[in-house]
């Protein structure tokens, strides 16, 4: 009976002291809305929002069910089960909208985003002339929306690992040192604005739109595979990028007039371990072949595509398997408690050798 509740208090203490890395500071609270979440913890997102202190971390269980439209006034930080999860209980994290928001009421400047599935999208909204900045959106499938005033300021955005991205605002909005890295990228349509500025790093884009590309942008390492329209816009730089189109001839990287760029590899096969169909899929391996024209060709010296990079693709699963590119939230968890002592006397010491893994 005293080995069962040293056991039992030395697991909670180590799972305390795993969730504790989540964040640095700030409460967890955790949500869940499935039919047999346990007592004493949220079952609405909206509620435990509104509860939450800036800097809280709010944890988000998968659901059969997706969480409602949710209104961010504050720096918070959420974290949900995945967009696919490999694991025996499956469902993602689904919310319909994200609404991070700077008006009068708040702002949600400094969140984070990871681990959650949108049926609309993520949407960075900003009501003043103050910027929304320094927001955070990784491991999600979702997206990202931009609204507000004629001339909002939005800066020191990140978007990285993210799986099926796509991203819309209004010419007039302001975008400061917004990096997109290490994404599965549709459209990019932001419209030309020339107080702007991306870095666009080491995606695989599937989808361009030919007139909403934005201008003062620097796209390094990146792969466009199969897409049918010319990158139009001014002001940009293309270096170390490959793209491979169904049109042969086509021209992809604009490097005339205002544009620059240097060993871009136009209508070259990415030589990809598994794509057979020109559509990008779940089942697919997307790492580059030993002979591939883009390994370590990157103007860093690493993978061109979603492999190189600052944020190389963590994988979720077997080659095959219809996981690998599902991801869970990077949070280290206690997957084995081994017990070394069977029997341990009054006072004495129970020694257990605990194993623990992150999804990186």
């Amino acid at each position: 009976m005293l080995e069962k509740l040293e056991m039992k208090k030395l697991a909670l203490t180590l799972l305390l002291s795993f969730i504790y890395v989540i964040s640095t500071y700030g409460a967890q609270i955790t949500v869940d809305n499935n039919i047999n979440a346990p007592n004493g913890v949220f079952t609405t997102l909206v509620s435990a929002v509104n509860v939450a202190s800036p800097g809280d971390t709010i944890l988000i269980k998968g659901s059969p069910t997706a969480y409602a439209d949710t209104y961010v006034y504050k720096k918070l930080h959420f974290i949900g089960d995945g967009y696919l999860p490999n694991k025996e209980n499956p469902h993602p994290t689904t919310i319909n909208y994200l609404y991070l928001n700077n008006t009068l009421a708040g702002n949600a400047s400094g969140s984070t985003v990871e681990g959650i599935k949108t049926f609309g999208a993520i949407t960075l909204n900003n009501d003043l002339n103050t910027p929304l900045d320094s927001i955070t959106v990784r491991r999600c499938q979702t997206n990202i929306t931009f609204s507000g005033i004629g001339n909002a300021i939005f800066q020191n955005l990140v978007f990285y690992n993210n799986w099926e991205l796509s991203l819309s605002g209004n010419s007039t909005y302001i975008f400061n040192n917004i990096i997109l890295s290490n994404n599965l990228l549709g459209i990019i349509s932001l419209v030309d604005n020339p107080l702007s500025s991306f870095l666009i790093s080491n995606n695989l884009i599937t989808n361009t739109s030919p007139n909403n590309n934005p201008d003062n942008c620097v796209y390094s390492n990146n792969i466009w595979y199969y897409t049918l329209a010319n990158l139009s816009a001014d002001y940009n730089s293309y270096y170390n990028n490959i793209s491979i189109s169904g049109n042969t001839g086509q021209t992809v990287f604009n490097t005339t007039g205002t544009n620059s760029g240097a060993f871009n590899q136009e209508n070259v096969d990415p030589l990809f371990e598994s794509e057979t169909n020109q559509t990008i899929e779940l089942q697919d391996d997307l790492n580059l072949s030993a002979n591939s024209p883009g390994k370590n060709a990157g103007s860093d010296g690493t993978d061109i595509g979603i492999y190189g990079g600052a944020y190389p693709w963590p994988e979720g699963g077997a080659s095959g398997s219809g996981y690998m590119y599902s991801q869970e939230a990077d949070i280290p968890q206690v997957n084995q408690m081994q017990l070394q002592n069977a029997i341990v006397p009054q006072n004495g010491t129970l020694n257990v050798n605990v194993i623990g893994i992150t999804n990186h």
